[in-house]
């Protein structure tokens, strides 16, 4: 039952206008026509102008009840659109959930990839040290050897 071919507010506001200016128009007829007829039985004029009030209420309560079934259909349509919506939502919210968590272990991943290369290179300078200071007790053992 869905339709995609929803009016808007301000449609049904117009038409709602419209047929409560209709609605006065009826009845004003209709406050004329009734107690005439009612006064004058005999009279075809007053009989035709009580008939054409009857049929024009009777119209009115038509576009009055078309337009309740549009405004009706409008908001079951509203209501789905909706809820596909919510749900929609509810899934994108659960991807979004996944992903700020795939990001919290990347970025503690990140972090620890970091303090690892810092530790690395902590080691290397010291091995880098121990080796400068290898090779300048072995320049110095040998000059002194060789001195002696």
């Amino acid at each position: 039952m869905s339709n995609d071919t929803t009016k808007t507010p301000e449609y049904y506001f117009k038409e709602l206008d419209s047929l409560k200016q209709r609605f006065s128009i009826i009845i004003n007829d209709g406050k004329k026509a009734v107690p005439l007829s009612n006064t004058y039985p005999n009279n075809e004029n007053y009989k035709k102008m009580v008939y054409e009030y009857k049929s024009n209420l009777k119209e009115y309560k038509n576009d009055f009840f078309m337009l309740k079934n549009g405004i009706e259909r409008d908001m079951e349509t509203f209501e789905e659109n909706s809820k596909k919506i919510a749900n929609f939502i509810s899934e994108l919210e659960e991807k979004n959930k996944g992903l700020k968590d795939d990001i919290t272990d990347l970025i503690q991943s990140n972090n620890g990839t970091k303090g690892l290369f810092k530790d690395t290179q902590l080691l290397h300078n010291q091995y880098l040290l121990g080796n400068v200071y290898l090779f300048v007790s072995i320049i110095v053992y040998i000059y002194y050897y060789a001195k002696n």
